[in-house]
C-alpha cells in the first residue's frame, strides 16, 4: 500500500490532517507535544512517538533542519528542501 507522502506528492498535509486519494485514505497522526524549560540555553520540544513513527514524518534523528517563526506558527523544514 502506498504511503501518504507518495499520494500527496511528497509534502505533509496541513490541517485537518485527513485526505482521501482515490481509494487511498491517509491520516497523518497528530499528538500533544510539550515545550520543555531551556537547559543551558537550549529549548526542547517533545514530539509523541506515534507522530515521529508515522510513515509521513519527514525527519531522521540528528538531521539538520531550518527553524523559523511565521506569525504564531513554528515552521521546521529539512535543509535543502
Amino acid at each position: 500500500m502506498a504511503d501518504c507522502r507518495s499520494a500527496y506528492g511528497g509534502s505533509n498535509p496541513s490541517p485537518p490532517f485527513k485526505y482521501k486519494f482515490k481509494s487511498l485514505n491517509c491520516v497523518v497522526l497528530q499528538g500533544k507535544g510539550k515545550v520543555h524549560e531551556p537547559i543551558k540555553g537550549r529549548l526542547r520540544i517533545y514530539i509523541p512517538s506515534d507522530v515521529h513513527k508515522d510513515s509521513a514524518f519527514p525527519f531522521k534523528p540528528k538531521e539538520d533542519v531550518t527553524i523559523r517563526i511565521e506569525g504564531k506558527r513554528l515552521i521546521i523544514e529539512k535543509i535543502g528542501d
